[in-house]
């Protein structure tokens, strides 16, 4: 079963991550409730299909029957998935894309996932051991990204390749193109207890 995610902003919160990378006002947009109107709208003609997508792809379940995902009204540079933290985009589709990167990462993470995907995860690391903790991580991640959005946003595919400056993540996505994203998450799974 899909968990619900929901899309909270807590003034606290966001406060005390801007504190920690030493920023200290969120973007001025007076039309904040709005715009997140349009990504939870935009989300919930997706959801179904993204959140099934990810735990079919990966052959594992969701456990957490709600996911809460804060919304910042302030860009801080990257988003993350534990707690489940979003930065500002200027578009919905943007934030659809970053959510399901996070989203991958969620499902990785859930503790009832972990036995099943330990031997995965050494594999990787093994089979990548040249390569940064960060790119290695990403490999997976944006396998089971790309196959999502060649399914339901395909002229999106290389844009999300190109917008990252991150250089371990260009060296994952180079990793999936050279290999294929279907053969990673093949040999992914294959290795599941």
């Amino acid at each position: 079963m899909n968990p619900i995610v929901s899309f909270v902003r807590s003034i606290p919160y966001e406060r005390v991550i801007l504190s920690l990378i030493k920023k200290d006002q969120v973007l001025p947009n007076a039309d904040f409730k709005k715009h997140i109107d349009a990504v939870e709208s935009l989300w919930l003609q997706h959801s179904g299909t993204i959140l099934g997508g990810i735990a079919t792809i990966l052959k594992l379940q969701w456990y957490t029957p709600q996911i809460k995902c804060y919304i910042l009204n302030a860009v801080i540079g990257h988003s993350f998935s534990d707690p489940l933290t979003v930065q500002y985009f200027k578009t919905p589709e943007e934030y659809i894309h970053t959510l399901t990167h996070e989203l991958i990462h969620c499902i990785l993470i859930e503790n009832q996932n972990q036995s099943i995907i330990k031997k995965s995860w050494e594999n990787l690391i093994a089979e990548y051991k040249s390569e940064s903790r960060v790119t290695r991580v990403h490999i997976i991640v944006h396998a089971v990204h790309e196959i999502i959005l060649k399914k339901l946003f395909p002229e999106q595919l290389e844009k999300e390749k190109v917008k990252v400056d991150n250089p371990h993540y260009i060296k994952s996505w180079e990793i999936v193109d050279r290999v294929g994203a279907e053969k990673v998450v093949e040999k992914f799974i294959k290795a599941y207890k």
